[in-house]
């Protein structure tokens, strides 16, 4: 009660029902709870009363809650001084800071979940910006290398955290001159690189799959739209002419691609027979929320059993959209946006709002003959 009291003085009459619901979940006395409280004084007199409480609370043998042994006296101090910087701001808990980066971040919903689960790994093993040194962050990369950890993975785990650091540095978390990301050796990709399927790749596919496989090497041979894109495809966000694709990997993704004519009686075919509201229903969604991992497995062992190594890969079929827009000599501002790809220059990526549904589908059906 006398901690209850204490804190209650120092509320103003207009903020009090508001520290209140703040303070739901924390224990009495809590560093969180007065960081909150701290911020939320609306007057240097309010902001004074607020710091006074903290060093009292600060310079008990006992702070964060009755159930930590005292210890001596040096470690009481220990603990009343960490309580006093954190409940201040003096004392940067990384962990505090993942939700406001994710907030601010221009994050697709699945990158944002991915970012997400790199950080919390991160916040867990550095709790402040004084633990996160170049010699930690190596071997950091050292042990997932010698893990197995496949180079790409590496360097999107890596990419997650630089730009949570980067982002602590614009707003004055960390040292400006403070950078342990900077020269870091990282294992080279020893995967292979990826080839596109050729016409007559496309047509042996198509020819050997049936059912729902088929189907789908049908639309992203003839649509160049991501996996995950076609499997996320609604039944409402397809119509008689296009297909919407209403989220994805970035804003540029976001778009309509018209149906080529020969796919359009098989679009309305998966309309007619969806069950779930999707054009490829059943798919069970895994803990990122992607649809694809399942079509994804069986096309790797279907394309392997017809003799294609791990150089083609179903994003191989996007690739041959690429390029058969590119031998149309269709320009290349029309493939990006039938592909889903940022258009960067000024006169297009800013002032255009990109091509009529009507040239993508002249593009489309120029460049893709099977």
């Amino acid at each position: 009660m006398a901690t209850a009291k204490r804190r209650a003085a120092v509320l103003h009459a207009q903020w009090t029902k508001e520290i209140e619901e703040a303070r739901a979940g924390y224990t009495e006395d809590d560093a969180a709870w007065w960081k909150q409280a701290l911020e939320r004084a609306q007057t240097p007199k309010e902001r004074a009363r607020v710091l006074q409480q903290i060093e009292m609370v600060a310079e008990q043998p006992v702070v964060y809650s009755d159930a930590q042994p005292e210890g001596n006296a040096d470690q009481a101090f220990e603990r009343g001084e960490d309580f006093y910087l954190r409940a201040t701001g003096e004392k940067v808990v990384l962990a505090d800071h993942v939700e406001p980066y994710l907030v601010q971040a221009d994050f697709s919903p699945r990158g944002e979940e991915l970012v997400r689960n790199e950080l919390k790994k991160f916040v867990k093993l550095h709790q402040t910006p004084e633990t996160v040194t170049k010699q930690k962050i190596q071997g950091w990369i050292n042990i997932l290398a010698f893990g197995g950890r496949n180079p790409a993975t590496i360097r999107r785990k890596l990419a997650a955290v630089r730009g949570f650091w980067e982002w602590l540095r614009r707003i004055e978390k960390v040292p400006e001159d403070a950078n342990p990301f900077d020269r870091l050796h990282l294992p080279k990709n020893k995967a292979p690189a990826r080839l596109p399927f050729t016409v007559a790749d496309v047509r042996k596919l198509i020819d050997s799959s049936d059912g729902v496989l088929q189907s789908f090497i049908l639309l992203a041979s003839h649509t160049g739209a991501r996996r995950e894109e076609l499997c996320a495809l609604k039944v409402a966000d397809v119509n008689d002419d296009t297909i919407k694709i209403v989220a994805g990997k970035s804003k540029a993704a976001i778009r309509e691609i018209p149906i080529h004519r020969d796919i359009r009686d098989l679009v309305q075919k998966l309309k007619a027979e969806s069950q779930d509201g999707y054009l490829f229903p059943g798919f069970t969604e895994d803990k990122l929320g992607q649809r694809g991992r399942n079509v994804g497995r069986r096309f790797t062992d279907f394309k392997r059993k017809l003799g294609y190594d791990d150089r083609y890969v179903l994003h191989s079929l996007r690739m041959f959209v690429s390029t058969s827009l590119e031998e149309a000599q269709v320009p290349e501002f029309t493939a990006a946006r039938i592909l889903g790809h940022a258009v960067r220059t000024l006169s297009y990526g800013v002032y255009s709002s990109g091509v009529s549904n009507r040239v993508k589908l002249e593009a489309l059906e120029k460049a893709i003959r099977l």
